[in-house]
């Protein structure tokens, strides 16, 4: 996972993209020293679920992370968001 910093808009080869904000003071201070990188973070909790390997790790934001999917096709999509 890429840990991208306090500001950026990436985009990638996947018609995917996301939009993240802010500066974790704490988590850059610790991601100076190899400690862990500043705007992601693991689950270190063993998971008993279908794919959960795709729960493992995710993007943090202090203030605003947006996600944008490009090039959808007419039609239904199901999007189930999860938060901690």
């Amino acid at each position: 996972m890429d840990s991208a910093g306090p500001t950026v808009f990436k985009q990638s080869r996947n018609n995917w993209t996301f939009s993240n904000t802010g500066h974790f003071v704490v988590n850059d201070t610790l991601a100076k020293q190899g400690k862990l990188p500043a705007y992601a973070t693991e689950n270190e909790t063993r998971l008993y679920m279908t794919d959960a390997e795709l729960y493992k790790n995710a993007r943090i934001s202090p203030i605003s992370l947006t996600y944008y999917g490009f090039c959808l096709e007419n039609g239904d999509y199901t999007v189930k968001p999860y938060f901690a």
